[in-house]
């Protein structure tokens, strides 16, 4: 994860996919999300592991 400004001068973060075989964060896929939007990702993946009996 990295923040980044997006085309329209929006601060978002930008989230990359990369596995070792991939050739480098810059070549990797990603998706930017605002910062509402990640915040909203990081309290669904949390609401996830605490409905499986982990801990977040």
């Amino acid at each position: 994860m990295q923040p980044a400004i997006g085309g329209t001068d929006v601060p978002v973060v930008r989230i990359s996919f990369s596995d070792k075989t991939d050739k480098g964060w810059n070549n990797s896929p990603y998706m930017a999300l605002t910062v509402t939007e990640a915040t909203y990702l990081i309290e669904v993946l949390r609401a996830a592991v605490d409905l499986f009996g982990g801990s977040a």
